[in-house]
């Protein structure tokens, strides 16, 4: 039976990012709005802090333990527990471009991101990042970059842009920074809201958070939608598979007005878990730095 439960009595203003970290037993998220890195250790219920310089928008798991933070100014690596944080990288694109979002670690140590601009442009980009510093640029006309993640195989990149309410799937080569022809994965046109942050499941299917829609869907390895979940936030925004089993799905939510975002469901703003999927995850890849 699937159970959702609120942890802790704490809300977020725009809660974003999950990532568990198997080797620390701690969930990562952040709060985009209050310029907060947070995490839960195994078992606690009341999230410790960082304040960083700027919006913290995309995390990733590194190998050094530290995280790799997305701030307005590039990436930066961050020890949570000394409050040390270390620029590793400006950002890739110059303004006009918008500022990156969400990002992943792939299986060669590299980093997926993408552009966030409020405008829906499409003026932005998916980026990859080395772990020498390089960037790359993967594919551009983006407005939105949400849930990227790679097969389990490397050779796929499956990644949204949230206000086309597409996911889009492309053949991934790791080592050279490059993708072949953007391929339609899934979207969600019919699911009533937005595609936002995702994860993948050991089975391979796409855990996506959808915004507005008060829900969670798990498409197939093909794009098929294969169950969705209600949830009692209206803006789900980030998905994450923790706990020592991989067993338990956390989710983060939007929690405060925003342009057209008006939460109104009493559990606005909190940090989800769910367990009784039936579903397990993987454990998630760590950028090489």
């Amino acid at each position: 039976m699937v159970d959702i439960r609120q942890i802790g009595d704490f809300k977020l203003r725009w809660g974003e990012s999950l990532h568990w970290d198997d080797r620390a037993g701690r969930l990562y998220f952040v709060d985009c709005a209050a310029n907060r890195l947070r995490w839960l250790d195994a078992g606690g219920d009341k999230p410790a802090e960082l304040r960083l310089a700027s919006m913290p928008t995309g995390l990733a798991l590194t190998e050094s333990g530290h995280v790799l933070a997305l701030l307005d100014d590039g990436a930066h690596l961050v020890d949570a527990d000394s409050g040390r944080t270390e620029r590793f990288a400006g950002n890739p694109a110059p303004a006009p471009e918008p500022r990156l979002n969400d990002a992943q670690a792939d299986r060669h140590g590299n980093l997926i991101t993408g552009s966030l601009s409020f405008t829906h442009d499409n003026s932005g980009s998916f980026w990859w990042l080395s772990p020498r510093g390089e960037w790359r640029r993967l594919d551009g006309g983006v407005s939105d970059a949400n849930g990227p993640v790679v097969t389990a195989d490397g050779g796929t990149l499956l990644i949204a842009d949230t206000s086309a309410k597409a996911i889009y799937r492309y053949a991934y080569d790791a080592q050279a920074g490059a993708v072949g022809p953007r391929e339609r994965y899934a979207d969600t046109l019919d699911l009533g809201g937005l595609p936002d942050g995702a994860a993948l499941d050991a089975d391979g299917n796409y855990w996506s958070t959808i915004t507005g829609g008060s829900k969670l869907v798990c498409f197939g390895p093909e794009g098929d939608t294969v169950r969705e979940v209600g949830l009692p936030v209206e803006y789900p925004t980030s998905v994450a598979f923790g706990g020592t089993d991989l067993d338990r799905l956390y989710v983060t939510s939007i929690g405060m007005d925003f342009r057209h975002i008006r939460p109104t469901m009493p559990a606005s703003g909190a940090l989800l878990e769910i367990t009784g999927l039936g579903a397990t995850g993987a454990i998630e890849p760590r950028f090489s730095a």
